[in-house]
């Protein structure tokens, strides 16, 4: 069984499934509201506290335990796109690294980081969506997620999930648009075959909720 993890700012969501013979099952959806009070910028030591109690109560489900992959919200990660040359048909470490360094604003000491590079028909260079996040949230998450016995197999960002997810499932000449609608940000992600363009809006439902109450005078809740 593998858990895919959605870490939002409100909630955590996940997907258990399972695959067997070229085919992916469903196996359960569960989502679990973490405590008021939780905030990406705040304390360090509270942050967790509420972490380790959300990751508790979404793993009662009775079943066989199994991997996690967990998608950071946009708004905790860093996604750049940049293209480089190939040198036989392989992207230079080095090159990476310099890449990280120019677009990404922190130091990349302070940064855990990844590249997805994408299939092109290209033989010259090559397309990649390079993928960042601070160092301290991660280790957090790892830290929480051991201390309970959960083994996590890999963290990305929301958009490249998206990506990773129907990657395959487009057509050759397909273009298609997802859309995730957060508390504070909308993601959106236009998907190719071979292409991968992300944003993040920094608007979400909260702020729609607020406009609709001061318009109507309604409670939003």
């Amino acid at each position: 069984i593998v858990y895919a993890v959605d870490l939002g700012s409100h909630s955590l969501k996940a997907i258990a499934f399972s695959r067997s013979f070229g085919r992916t099952r469903i196996r359960g959806l569960r989502v679990v509201k973490l405590r008021e009070g939780f905030d990406y910028t705040g304390e360090s030591g509270k942050r967790k506290e509420i972490l380790r109690e959300a990751f508790l109560e979404l793993f009662e489900m009775g079943e066989a335990m199994g991997k996690l992959r967990i998608a950071l919200p946009s708004s905790s990660a860093f996604i750049r796109l940049t293209k480089l040359p190939l040198i036989r048909g392989k992207v230079h470490p080095k090159s990476v690294d310099y890449e990280v360094r120019e677009k990404i604003p922190c130091s990349p000491e302070e940064l855990v980081w990844d590249y997805l590079r994408l299939h092109e028909k290209d033989a010259h260079s090559g397309s990649l969506v390079l993928v960042a996040a601070k160092k301290e949230a991660v280790t957090e998450i790892l830290e929480v997620t051991r201390e309970i016995g959960l083994e996590v197999e890999g963290i990305t960002a929301g958009p490249c999930a998206f990506y990773q997810a129907f990657r395959k499932r487009i057509e050759e000449d397909e273009t298609l648009l997802l859309l995730d609608l957060g508390a504070h940000t909308l993601d959106l992600a236009v998907l190719k075959r071979n292409g991968f363009w992300p944003r993040t809006i920094t608007q979400g439902s909260a702020r729609i909720f607020e406009a609709l109450e001061k318009e109507t005078g309604t409670p939003a809740q």
